[in-house]
């Protein structure tokens, strides 16, 4: 519920709702059972598996058929989809909203969202498993989302990235207190423009795991 929450007020941020009608591209059950789910919350689902040339334009079509106000992608996702779409100069209809999440929105996925889509709001979620932990405001700014989360850096470098702790407030079941997550973060010295004080992500760096060095 404190994950809804935290979604519903992106939301809001953006001048859509929970009833707002939604594609979601990602990578959850696509069993009936969740397409029901999907279908009573005004959402169509799409898997984010396997995405081909062929998957990608059917995409395109149903996403031109429903006119979603928002739409929802994990940007490896949409940037495929949107290669492709280039690729066959096909034309996507522009939501009021695009928000991404589960991975990092990299520059040059945002360039190309951006492109496509000039006239569209863009969002970046920053979510875990275990938390809702931050999301980007219409400024452009990633707050951290301070009513059910705690987050703190850990072993910061000379550059202030450190290894992330999240401090989830409403995990009653199984307590999450200074929960080592794998990611590296940075926070900003000072706060966003739109007013919002809470604290400001500078920087995402991604998970810290072990690499494989090849020869070349």
């Amino acid at each position: 519920l404190a994950k809804r929450v935290s979604h519903l007020k992106m939301l809001r941020w953006y001048g859509q709702t929970r009833e707002s009608k939604e594609v979601y591209i990602g990578g959850l059950s696509k069993d009936w059972k969740y397409r029901i789910y999907y279908l009573l919350k005004n959402k169509v689902f799409l898997s984010s598996y396997t995405i081909t040339r062929d998957k990608a334009l059917a995409y395109i079509q149903k996403i031109n058929r429903v006119k979603p106000a928002v739409l929802f992608s994990y940007p490896y996702a949409l940037d495929l989809i949107l290669h492709f779409a280039e690729e066959t100069k096909t034309a996507i209809h522009p939501p009021g909203l695009i928000y991404t999440g589960a991975e990092n929105l990299y520059p040059h996925i945002e360039q190309k969202i951006r492109r496509f889509f000039p006239d569209s709001k863009l969002a970046d979620e920053y979510w875990s498993t275990e938390a809702n932990l931050a999301v980007r405001c219409p400024q452009g700014k990633m707050h951290v989302d301070e009513d059910t989360v705690i987050l703190e850096v850990d072993k910061p470098d000379q550059d202030g990235t450190g290894d992330l702790l999240v401090t989830n407030l409403f995990s009653y079941d199984l307590p999450l207190i200074r929960y080592r997550l794998g990611d590296r973060i940075k926070f900003s010295d000072s706060f966003c423009s739109c007013g919002r004080k809470t604290r400001v992500i500078e920087k995402i760096m991604g998970r810290d795991i072990d690499c494989i060095d090849l020869p070349d």
